[in-house]
């Protein structure tokens, strides 16, 4: 969905900052979380990236890393449902890296191009966004932290175009893929030519890959419901590396929590 509304590299705990009601009020901060300031010479601006770390973070510990759009607005949601749900034995404890812009409009702003495929700039589209992540960001973060080699994406309405264009186009690049309510309705051609390849790429190494939206996107539900298809009829993707689901009475923004839970209990459980 499209909203309308230097190299620095350092380690600083992210602010949730907003307009004081109390002369005495003091800014709040994710526990366990750092930005980092990077250019990319792919994107051509400088981006944000805020990496949480997991309960149980130590120096002889190695954790998954789970890469998430729209961190600018869901950094603090993300972070805080993973590391409640991490107390639960069948979830690991990942090290969530979030790609983020240097202010709010500015991520209103960038997104519409980052997250979509037709966009109008050369140095944007989700190609070079994907490119971005891929050859600069998870470099950075291999070098910078604990990670055990296995890579999670996570993309909700415009950044889950990001989740479904890596999960088919480029399947090595995550073992696991969450893609919830994709606004597929909103790039229709560009949609078309995504569910011809589901059906009949070779996608033996699709990763394990959960895709969902709430029962009231009645634009989003026909698309998801093709993909499914797509992907059934090709013979090289297992039906178990897949999983398509629906949840009742949510509507675009309210479906964000249960398809995140629901959806990293299907891709990380034993």
């Amino acid at each position: 969905m499209k909203f309308s509304v230097i190299l620095a590299i350092g380690f600083m705990p992210i602010l949730l900052t907003g307009t004081a009601f109390a002369d005495d009020g003091e800014p709040i901060s994710i526990p366990q979380t750092y930005v980092h300031h990077l250019h990319s010479e792919i994107l051509g601006e400088a981006v944000t990236i805020m990496v949480a770390l997991p309960f149980g973070y130590r120096a002889d510990s190695q954790h998954p890393a789970l890469y998430i759009t729209d961190a600018t607005a869901m950094m603090g949601l993300v972070t805080e449902y993973v590391r409640l749900m991490s107390f639960e034995q069948s979830q690991m404890n990942h090290i969530i890296v979030g790609v983020a812009y240097s202010s709010y409009g500015r991520w209103l702003e960038r997104r519409a191009i980052d997250y979509h495929p037709n966009a109008q700039d050369a140095n944007g589209g989700l190609v070079a966004f994907s490119k971005a992540i891929e050859e600069e960001i998870k470099p950075f973060i291999k070098n910078h932290y604990r990670t055990n080699g296995l890579d999670l994406f996570y993309g909700h309405s415009s950044g889950a175009l990001v989740a479904l264009y890596n999960a088919i186009y480029q399947p090595t690049r995550y073992t696991h893929i969450l893609a919830s309510s994709p606004s597929l309705d909103e790039e229709q051609a560009w949609s078309n030519r995504l569910i011809k390849a589901a059906s009949g790429s070779d996608l033996s190494q699709l990763p394990r890959l959960y895709i969902s939206c709430g029962d009231q996107e009645t634009k989003t539900q026909p698309w998801l419901t093709r993909l499914q298809a797509a992907l059934k009829t090709n013979a090289s993707v297992a039906d178990q590396q897949f999983a398509l689901a629906s949840f009742e009475n949510q509507k675009h923004m309210a479906v964000i929590g249960p398809a995140l839970a629901s959806g990293l209990h299907w891709l990380v459980a034993p």
